[in-house]
């Protein structure tokens, strides 16, 4: 349930990405990674999405929903939009030559970013939990703590002045 909530949010922040599509975009691809419980419940959570901000908008687009291995260069055709839900989608649609809209839902920010650098017409919401929200996190689990240990590997998505400061705001070292 909290997935599914977090799911929704994740969703509210895709509604306001919907005014960018063209005034005539009447259908939506979304791409799912596997045949996984998740992936249908974020196919559920997007369909109820779109439905919600359709009562607002007026004419909702259709949504046709595949697999990543069905994905082709000819798939994308007849649609405005493309998404892309789950890493794998993403790494196994990359090398097409796509250049439709495209939204990518739970995917690695990093991984994303290596591989977004060529497409000015995509956009993604990634998986990790922003710094803020994990230093909180700790906050409320532990409240006397006061000294936080962090591992980051040879290539850190982690920001190190960033993380820094965020913790000092928080009171801690």
């Amino acid at each position: 349930m909290a997935g599914l909530r977090r799911m929704r949010g994740m969703l509210l922040a895709f509604a306001c990405l919907l005014p960018m599509l063209p005034a005539t975009a009447s259908s939506i691809l979304l791409v799912k990674s596997a045949d996984a419980p998740i992936y249908q419940e974020v196919e559920d959570a997007f369909r109820a999405e779109i439905q919600n901000l359709c009562t607002t908008i007026g004419e909702c687009p259709q949504i046709a929903s595949i697999l990543t291995q069905d994905f082709t260069n000819k798939s994308p055709e007849g649609h405005d939009l493309l998404v892309f839900v789950g890493q794998q989608a993403k790494e196994r649609t990359s090398d097409l030559a796509v250049t439709k809209p495209q939204l990518h839902l739970l995917v690695f920010r990093e991984e994303y970013e290596k591989r977004a650098q060529c497409c000015d017409h995509s956009s993604a919401i990634y998986i990790e939990q922003p710094l803020e929200r994990q230093l909180r996190f700790i906050r409320f689990l532990l409240p006397e703590l006061r000294r936080v240990a962090v591992l980051i590997g040879q290539q850190p998505t982690i920001q190190t002045p960033e993380l820094l400061s965020l913790a000092r705001g928080m009171g801690l070292e």
